[in-house]
């Protein structure tokens, strides 16, 4: 047989007020962490019977262990999320050494003029194109000039001898760092085969633009006229 235990009256009023007394507590806490709205009223912080009955509710839904794991989770609108990446590779692999230029290119010296009495005529080399793809060994690279005499023209037997030829090589533009240009020959100085450019060990891989500046200083026992030559640029794996 089960006992139902009946409260009197004024201990269940008593029970019930201190149920909200707690409620109003509660709530107190939050508003003052939180302040309502001007227009939002506050449950149970007036005296109405209305708002007495909805703290009561809001005190029976109430869930200490939600509110604290809520009060413990980052900001649902806070960004951050983690993605796994996957790639395969294949092994790199040498490409070939390459040295090009434009099929029957010539360098046409500009028009003599007179410097201290001599002529002197200046040009540019057409541009040449080392293209070194060997991205593995990285080897590095050296090309070298050289040049024949100067014939002229009318007559095979007159030649201006290549130490009359100054070159002074240029680095146009380069993929890879550490291309050197070689030291400049001077006319009346110069002395072939020279060293044109180089690139270290572990550089001058991908695409060098190389080209040239030429003076020619003709002696002054040589007959005007017209003096045709050959440049050779050659390049070897160091």
């Amino acid at each position: 047989m089960r006992t139902l235990h009946v409260l009197p009256r004024s201990i269940a009023r008593r029970s019930i007020a201190a149920g909200i007394a707690s409620v109003v507590v509660l709530l107190s806490s939050l508003a003052a962490a939180a302040p309502a709205r001007a227009d939002t009223p506050i449950p149970g912080s007036g005296p109405g019977p209305a708002d007495a009955q909805s703290a009561v509710d809001l005190w029976r839904r109430a869930d200490p262990d939600a509110l604290a794991e809520s009060a413990e989770s980052p900001d649902p609108l806070s960004p951050g999320f983690e993605i796994g990446l996957y790639a395969t590779t294949i092994p790199a692999v040498d490409g070939p050494l390459s040295f090009e230029s434009a099929v029957g290119e010539t360098a046409e010296l500009d028009e003599p003029e007179r410097v201290n009495g001599l002529s002197v005529t200046r040009g540019v080399l057409p541009e040449v194109t080392v293209s070194d793809d060997r991205v593995v060994s990285r080897p590095g690279w050296d090309i070298t000039a050289d040049v024949t005499d100067f014939v002229n023209d009318a007559d095979a037997s007159i030649v201006i001898g290549t130490v009359q030829l100054g070159l002074r090589p240029l680095v146009i533009s380069a993929t890879d760092a550490g291309i050197d240009p070689a030291a400049e020959q001077h006319a009346g100085d110069a002395h072939y085969p020279a060293p044109f450019a180089s690139a270290a060990s572990g550089g001058g891989v991908g695409d060098t633009v190389l080209g040239g500046e030429l003076t020619l200083v003709s002696p002054a026992d040589k007959p005007a006229g017209t003096y045709r030559a050959t440049m050779t640029l050659t390049i070897v794996s160091r």
